[in-house]
């Protein structure tokens, strides 16, 4: 099971339950995927993180399941062979002597369940390359797995539901968000009222067209999407989300086809010459009850098909309203006259580049 975010701790729970061997890889240091950074999750009626500690717990003790953190699989081969790179010592300040840096592991598994998750989207704006310009998926992460605040003054700017939730965290922590500035139109009632509750101004229709700041961003400058008047909006973070793009770089590379979907504006896994199965949001699946669904039943039949008797494990997951990876409208971009708007931050990839 490559990804221990809540779809795959959900097949391993169900395959190791069943008596099948089963590895459990996620490159972090700890498993939880996205259940880390969201602690108002309740599943099966406690906290997010009573629950995945009690369920690492489990998968610990039980002599047919080994859990890898710190572990990246690196490649997906002919016959169901993944490459795993296990990070052995670089976190230990005085390794035991004798341990490699890293181990590379060689699997050859009966069944591969890929459950990478998601890749928050960033926006394209010019400046969007200055200090204190980040993903809100990473400001909710700051503040909830670190304690971290990344800024008093934020503004967040996107076109997707789970920015919101930031804010709404960041706000409770004591930050003053500045302006939730959403490019819909339209959004659900429950995102405006709790928005209202906080006393968070809300900006539909708007979108960021800069960000200002030398040293660090100082200013985001909006605009409505359908005209050209625009506002200043000081801040000392802007934080943006332009929704989630599944992970299909392992199925693509076991020589899976994907397929366009309109539904999550995303290409999906489509067909695999591997015995592979794919779950969660790296299969489009929007809401973590449904990943874990499917997380649950793949575990299951993979079990099956290894030769044992399995049940699929049912989990009741209670959720924030509306606190789903559903499709985004796409992106608005700059011209590519605009001062530098960058596409891809770790190759210095501009809209004028392409």
């Amino acid at each position: 099971v490559v990804g221990g975010g809540p779809a795959g701790i959900a097949a391993a729970l169900s395959s190791g339950a069943a008596g099948a061997r089963t590895i459990l890889v996620d490159e972090q240091a700890e498993p939880g995927g996205s259940l880390l950074g969201d602690p108002d999750v309740r599943i099966d009626g406690e906290a997010a993180w009573t629950w995945l500690a009690r369920a690492l717990t489990e998968l610990a003790e039980r002599d047919n399941v080994t859990v890898l953190s710190r572990t990246t699989a690196i490649g997906y081969y002919h016959q169901n062979m993944v490459a795993l790179a296990q990070r052995m010592t670089d976190h230990i300040a005085a390794p035991p002597e004798g341990l490699p840096r890293e181990r590379l592991w060689h699997v050859r598994a009966r069944t591969v369940i890929l459950a990478q998750g998601t890749i928050e989207r960033p926006l394209v704006f010019p400046s969007n390359d200055r200090p204190g310009v980040m993903l809100a998926g990473a400001a909710k992460a700051y503040l909830n797995r670190y304690g971290t605040l990344v800024g008093v003054r934020p503004v967040v700017v996107t076109n997707h539901n789970s920015a919101w939730y930031a804010a709404f965290d960041l706000a409770g922590a004591g930050a003053t968000v500045g302006a939730i500035v959403e490019e819909r139109e339209e959004v659900g009632r429950a995102l405006m009222e709790r928005a209202q509750s906080l006393g968070i101004h809300v900006l539909t229709g708007h979108t960021v067209v800069q960000a200002k700041g030398r040293c660090r961003v100082s200013a985001a400058i909006v605009r409505s999407v359908r005209g050209s008047a625009r506002m200043t909006l000081d801040c000392d973070a802007l934080l943006m989300s332009g929704g989630w793009t599944p992970s299909v770089h392992l199925f693509s590379h076991s020589r899976g086809t994907l397929n366009w979907s309109e539904r999550v504006q995303a290409f999906l896994p489509d067909k695999t010459i591997e015995r592979c199965l794919t779950v969660g949001g790296s299969n489009g699946t929007t809401s973590r009850a449904e990943a874990m669904r499917e997380g649950s039943e793949a575990g299951a039949t993979a079990a099956s098909a290894a030769g044992f008797t399995a049940t699929p494990r049912m989990f009741a997951l209670e959720a924030p309203e509306g606190d789903e990876m559903a499709s985004a409208r796409p992106a608005l971009l700059p011209a590519p006259k605009a001062s530098k708007a960058f596409v891809d931050f770790q190759n210095d990839v501009t809209t004028r580049d392409i």
